[in-house]
């Protein structure tokens, strides 16, 4: 009964097969002439097959040893696609899936991405983009490397991590006659028409805190989903609003103006693990990027 192989033979075979002469086989593998004439001879006894024979002083294979390159070939080009797998995963490659809500996905995420994209071309980026109101059932799902999200969200402490605090600013078109002031206070906002987010949003309960402590009523004209949404509309002339300062930039190229609000409102947003594995190398690097981005375009931020 023939006994196991080895890879050492196999990788002596091959190379006698691709260069036709055990002097160059031993010097395709760093290795000496006997050393190669021995791993073939042990092969051959191993295998119980006869792969060569000595012919006016050269070595020809034998049909048996053409078959099997045939198949080794397969094996190592396998074994090199493995090899070029793991590298991948190494320098960053595969599939990285982000979950994230609207602010990081409109005011954050494409610069990340592109930052991502250009050192590692070889990574597929998936992002889901969720309200913030929906992200706690697709965070149960873990279906997800890396979430970006609002906080506070009902999330163990232990898988978030610290990312981005930002203020409220109010958002204008820029013929707007509050694009004369430096801040706008809440009580700059009697009478003027604005756009919201719906009722029991958190974002709203914040803005409408903000007017009844002024003792404003808000003349609401329209109200908008998500921040996105509101910013395009404030960008069309559609009255102003107060958003996240992270989603008004986002539209900054588009016109729109943005001012410091008064009252402070506070915009936290968290990085978020999986609880089910450990953190992938890819998801590090992305982390990373998005730290070295948001240090960058909000100095001061931890």
């Amino acid at each position: 009964m023939p006994r196991m192989l080895n890879l050492r033979q196999l990788e002596a075979f091959r190379a006698l097969m691709l260069t036709g002469t055990t002097v160059q086989a031993a010097a395709m593998l760093g290795i000496t002439q006997p050393v190669i004439s021995r791993l073939i001879s042990d092969l051959e006894f191993q295998s119980g097959l006869s792969l060569f024979v000595r012919s006016g002083g050269r070595l020809r294979a034998t049909p048996e040893a053409d078959i099997l390159f045939a198949e080794l070939e397969r094996t190592f080009y396998g074994l090199d696609h493995l090899s070029s797998f793991i590298k991948g995963i190494r320098n960053v490659g595969g599939t990285l899936n982000i979950l994230a809500t609207m602010p990081m996905a409109h005011g954050i995420l494409p610069s990340v991405f592109q930052r991502l994209s250009k050192n590692n071309p070889d990574l597929h980026i998936t992002l889901k983009t969720v309200l913030s109101r929906d992200a706690r059932a697709w965070l149960d799902t873990q279906q997800f490397d890396v979430a970006l999200t609002n906080y506070p969200i009902d999330y163990p402490s232990s898988f978030t991590q610290d990312f981005i605090r930002v203020n409220a600013v109010c958002i204008m078109p820029p013929d707007h006659p509050l694009a004369a002031r430096d801040v706008v206070t809440a009580d700059d906002l009697r009478g003027v028409s604005f756009v919201a987010m719906p009722p029991g949003s958190r974002h709203r309960q914040k803005v409408d805190l903000a007017f009844q402590q002024s003792d404003v009523t808000p003349r609401i004209l329209v109200e908008a989903q998500t921040s996105a949404i509101i910013c395009e509309m404030v960008a069309t002339g559609i009255g102003v609003s107060v958003v996240d300062e992270i989603s008004a930039r986002a539209f900054l190229s588009k016109g729109l103006l943005m001012r410091p609000f008064v009252p402070k409102l506070i915009y936290e947003f968290r990085i978020l693990l999986p609880m089910q594995r450990e953190m992938s190398h890819t998801s590090r690097i992305f982390i990373k990027h998005a730290r070295e981005y948001v240090a960058e375009a909000w100095p001061g931020q931890k």
